[in-house]
């Protein structure tokens, strides 16, 4: 019965066990640690978005002779996709198997080498790291070899955080769906301002 559970989640929620928070007309409960992850995630990715950020100039003439060198031409989303990334400080793409996803992410790894950026690849599996390593031509590492895991007597800690960020210019993260919060959460902490 409904009331049994409402009664026990208000004895949850009143010794702080659990917190209550209304999202979009919602009412949604999380354990205080998976609250205290989605509101660093919102708020880091909201932060890292609104940084100022001055896009390399001449990437749609670079994006062109790439096009060229590589006899290849990019569909209007995926050259859409690869102007974003240059040109923003944080993109995400979206799309289903086969949309070019992958093509597009070489050429942003292409324009990004030669901008001189320090990119980074990864992913939250061995699997889906392997498969972005094939795919790119280039090393992947999965999200936790990517920030060091260190154990410590207070459990599992990263070696890159927000005082020892990654050094990276760049970060890609691929199967970014299958990233729980705690790990986007230590992964956003990680990348620099």
């Amino acid at each position: 019965p409904k009331e049994p559970v409402s009664d026990c989640m208000e004895i949850l929620i009143d010794a702080g066990k659990v917190i209550c928070d209304e999202i979009s007309g919602d009412r949604a409960c999380y354990l205080p640690s998976m609250h205290k992850a989605e509101c660093f995630v919102a708020q880091r990715l909201a932060f890292l978005a609104s940084r100022d950020f001055e896009a390399p100039r001449g990437i749609e003439q670079a994006l062109a002779k790439l096009e060229q060198d590589w006899d290849v031409t990019y569909a209007d989303g995926q050259r859409n996709a690869i102007v974003t990334a240059l040109s923003s400080p944080v993109m995400i793409l979206t799309g289903g198997p086969g949309t070019g996803k992958t093509t597009a992410v070489r050429g942003m790894l292409a324009l990004l080498d030669g901008i001189g950026s320090k990119t980074v690849l990864a992913a939250p599996t061995g699997r889906a790291a392997k498969r972005l390593s094939e795919l790119c031509g280039r090393e992947a590492k999965t999200i936790h070899r990517l920030l060091e895991v260190v154990f410590t007597s207070e459990g599992l800690e990263y070696a890159h955080h927000e005082q020892n960020p990654l050094p990276a210019d760049t970060v890609i993260v691929d199967e970014l769906s299958m990233v729980d919060l705690p790990l986007m959460a230590a992964l956003l902490a990680a990348i620099k301002n």
